[in-house]
């Protein structure tokens, strides 16, 4: 549209009129003129005291606002001014006499003045409306881009109850599976030989570490669903470090990694849901003891109690602290994340999906607290849960949500 509006400058300019200004101008001063339409076509020339209308190679030159002058093949100065949708040429400059930025000023005046003001006034509405176009574009672009975004939404709604269902409906039969090979290791349909044995104990190993990741897709799904049901009541914080500590003693020792634990006194509590915060420590301590390498240490504390921490509250800080490889700073800011996967050749080497942390930072956060990482590569990691010792009831699910 505007290129449009720049070949009609000829017709809004009364060229004849301008002309015979513009010969006033060469005549007086003594210079030959040109005035190009945007597109470089001359519409109007007067030319100099010599009869010739100047060079014609600066005729499609790209003029910038400003008095520079253009240096054509003669060697001689030309000096350009830009007029809306065209420009006007001056020149060849003498070298004394001459106040060429007024003479150039002078003529814009006269272009504007027969023509130039309407011109300018059709390329603004012209741009008015390329802009008002655009603004149509950009709003159904817009629209576009919403639906999508709910279309998204509904998918991950979708895919967060279609995790959480198969959850379910896979742990109940493999209970089932781990139940009767239970039954069967105690001798309960007859004895078992030596080797028969074996096989069945791998069969409870395998069925436990299966269980354990369909009950973290569960949690996640959950999680992300935002159906997690808190029950707090007090516990003795000792005791929940111990238990979780326990459950990983026998992978710690088949590896060779030393834990450590630094409990606090037994009578210390803290209000929890005790459940899901020993899932986070158990996920916490279970990294920490995959990724130290053999001869390394896990250790497992928790610091006293205060209010100068991140949550503003009185909080007790969770510390796993371990002697692997750490974590890249480039990975840090992720690592919370479900599915992601820092090192993907590590995670095949040690097994697991990316769920853990994720797990972790959705059940610390449900108790209204707040779980940080510090790691350097070759230093190991460090994890610190800060936990409010009272935290806020969480309000219950209304009446027909899913928990």
């Amino acid at each position: 549209m505007q290129r449009q509006a720049s070949r009609d400058l000829g017709e809004t300019l009364d060229l004849p009129a301008l002309e015979g200004l513009v010969k006033g101008v060469v005549g007086l001063h003594r210079v030959p003129v040109r005035l190009l339409g945007e597109d470089g076509r001359v519409l109007l020339s007067a030319a100099g005291p010599d009869g010739a209308p100047g060079c014609g190679c600066v005729d499609g030159a790209a003029l910038q606002p400003g008095p520079t002058p253009l240096r054509c093949c003669t060697g001689a100065d030309y000096l350009g001014v830009l007029v809306p949708g065209g420009r006007l040429l001056l020149g060849p400059l003498p070298a004394e006499g001459l106040d060429a930025s007024a003479v150039l000023q002078l003529l814009r005046g006269m272009v504007m003045a027969l023509g130039g003001e309407r011109h300018e006034r059709l390329l603004s509405s012209h741009a008015s409306a390329r802009m008002l176009e655009r603004n149509r574009e950009l709003e159904a672009r817009n629209r576009t881009l919403e639906q999508m975004y709910a279309r998204l939404r509904d998918l991950d709604r979708m895919k967060s109850t279609f995790l959480a269902t198969m959850s379910h409906e896979l742990r109940t039969p493999l209970t089932a599976v781990i139940g009767y090979a239970e039954m069967l290791g105690t001798g309960l349909a007859g004895e078992l030989t030596h080797e028969q044995k074996d096989y069945v104990g791998i069969i409870r190993e395998k069925g436990d570490t299966l269980l354990q990741l369909i009950s973290s897709v569960l949690d996640i799904g959950m999680i992300q669903a935002g159906r997690v049901r808190m029950g707090l009541a007090p516990f003795s914080v000792a005791d929940l470090m111990r238990g979780a500590l326990t459950s990983l003693k026998p992978q710690a020792q088949k590896k060779g990694v030393q834990l450590e634990l630094r409990a606090p006194a037994p009578d210390f509590q803290a209000s929890v849901d005790r459940v899901k915060l020993k899932q986070v420590l158990v996920n916490l301590l279970g990294n920490a003891v995959k990724f130290t390498p053999v001869g390394g240490r896990v250790t497992f504390s928790c610091m006293p109690p205060s209010g100068d921490g991140p949550l503003e509250v009185e909080a007790c800080r969770l510390v796993v602290e371990d002697t692997g490889p750490g974590i890249p700073a480039e990975h840090q800011g992720r690592i919370f994340e479900a599915f992601y996967q820092a090192d993907g050749s590590r995670t095949r080497e040690h097994g697991g999906v990316g769920i853990g942390l994720a797990v972790v930072k959705g059940y610390v956060e449900a108790h209204g607290g707040r779980v940080e990482l510090w790691s350097q590569p070759g230093q190991g990691c460090r994890f610190t849960v800060h936990l409010p010792l009272h935290p806020r009831q969480p309000a219950e699910p209304k009446a027909g949500e899913d928990v």
